[in-house]
């Protein structure tokens, strides 16, 4: 290139965030029992890519695209999270993520409205990025985190996307969230369990 070289990971934004404060792994607060994922392959699912910052180099298990080269992610959190970083590892080949539109708090995502909706942020990936580089986010659009849908829309030009990691840094938040829990009567409602005795006489005069 004329006038020097510069590396792919940079122009496209990646940096090291070991030195940030503000930049502590994610992981832990992520749910991931709960963690959906559209259009991924059965032999390697998203919880193949989710996993703690000291597996980030393993690459014998990847997630890998079904149909066609997109995914629609949905991470969810045990608390509200800020989210600073981002780290996505594809590996050098064609089936690298080439974008990323990010939605916050948004499970009603899917494929038949993610193109008419506008992203909290997109992002430009480079091709051959290492994995010890993150992408910056716009940090005051990702203050209360409670879950993280990912639209990759492309990719190099392989037929499917594969990922190796995918990993989060920024602060959790300790608003935990709300678990619907079911709650049972504590006292019998006579009206509602006579009600119940006379379907109970019916069913058995049919019988």
């Amino acid at each position: 290139m004329p006038g020097g070289h510069v590396c792919e990971a940079c122009a496209a934004g990646a940096v090291t965030s070991a030195n940030d404060a503000e930049a502590d792994p994610l992981y832990a607060y992520i749910d991931t029992g709960s963690m959906q994922c559209l259009n991924e392959s059965a032999e390697h699912p998203l919880s193949h890519c989710v996993k703690p910052e000291s597996q980030r180099l393993d690459t014998s298990k990847f997630l890998e695209s079904d149909a066609d080269e997109q995914l629609i992610i949905r991470i969810p959190f045990t608390e509200a999270v800020k989210i600073k970083y981002i780290c996505v590892s594809g590996g050098s080949d064609g089936a690298a993520p080439e974008k990323l539109k990010l939605f916050v708090n948004r499970e009603d995502i899917d494929f038949d409205n993610v193109e008419d909706t506008k992203p909290v942020q997109e992002l430009e990936l480079a091709p051959h990025v290492g994995h010890d580089v993150d992408y910056p986010l716009n940090y005051s659009r990702f203050q209360c985190v409670r879950t993280l849908e990912i639209f990759i829309p492309s990719n190099f030009g392989d037929d499917v996307t594969r990922m190796y990691y995918l990993g989060f840094k920024g602060k959790g938040t300790n608003n935990k969230r709300q678990i619907v829990e079911a709650t049972y009567e504590a006292r019998a409602i006579p009206s509602d369990h006579k009600a119940i005795e006379e379907n109970r006489n019916v069913s058995q005069l049919g019988m």
